[in-house]
């Protein structure tokens, strides 16, 4: 993540997410070209899993895309990419 709030531009931020029913999503980017949440779980994962909050988030902040940054999976499903976390300064 230091590595992309690096590379941001001015106008780019990068914060924390949380609605008031307490859903909540590790960071959402949003940047002049484009705006994402990412969503960061240390762990493997097998196949792609659902993740209600990456939904909820993407519906109501009408984002292009979701993130989830992990240890091994790279995969896209239901327009969630799941990227190594070693990639995740080439997003």
């Amino acid at each position: 993540m230091l590595k992309l709030w690096r590379k941001r531009q001015a106008a780019d931020s990068i914060y924390f997410y949380r609605t008031t029913n307490g859903t909540e999503v590790d960071f959402i980017f949003d940047g002049s070209l484009r705006k994402f949440a990412i969503e960061c779980k240390f762990r493997r994962f097998e196949k792609p899993l659902r993740i209600p909050a990456l939904t909820a988030i993407k519906e109501q902040e009408n984002l292009q895309e979701s993130i989830v940054a992990n240890i091994n999976l790279s995969a896209t499903e239901n327009g969630i990419h799941y990227t190594p976390a070693i990639f995740i300064e080439r997003i």
